[in-house]
């Protein structure tokens, strides 16, 4: 199945089965990351005390996934290693061990 925003861009891209959403999904923006960025805002400064906002530059963005990513996989990590690994991160990575190889030992060869 594929959906599209009103502008005619895609939307989410997915599978069903028997009525029920099935295997890997894609969602997409539709240009819209000003509103969504105002609804960060809004639940960041509802949440938190004392929330900084800071502006970054194009050139700073590939530094941002970079930490985005390690942090994602340490979190990853720590799910497996409390036997909370899930069924779309194995669909995602094929299985632990995969996970470990392909992904986790590298990032942790990096450690300083």
């Amino acid at each position: 199945w594929k959906f599209y925003y009103q502008n005619g861009k895609m939307q989410e891209v997915g599978s069903y089965n028997e009525g029920e959403p099935d295997g890997v999904w894609m969602w997409y923006y539709d240009n819209g990351q000003k509103p969504l960025k105002r609804i960060i805002n809004v639940l960041f400064n509802a949440m938190f005390a004392n929330v900084e906002v800071r502006k970054i530059s194009p050139a700073d963005y590939k530094l941002f996934q970079v930490a985005d990513l390690v942090c994602t996989l340490e979190h990853i990590k720590a799910k497996i290693d409390i036997g909370q690994f899930s069924n779309s991160e194995a669909e995602f990575f094929s299985s632990r061990h995969q996970f470990k190889k392909d992904f986790w030992r590298k990032i942790d060869a990096q450690r300083l």
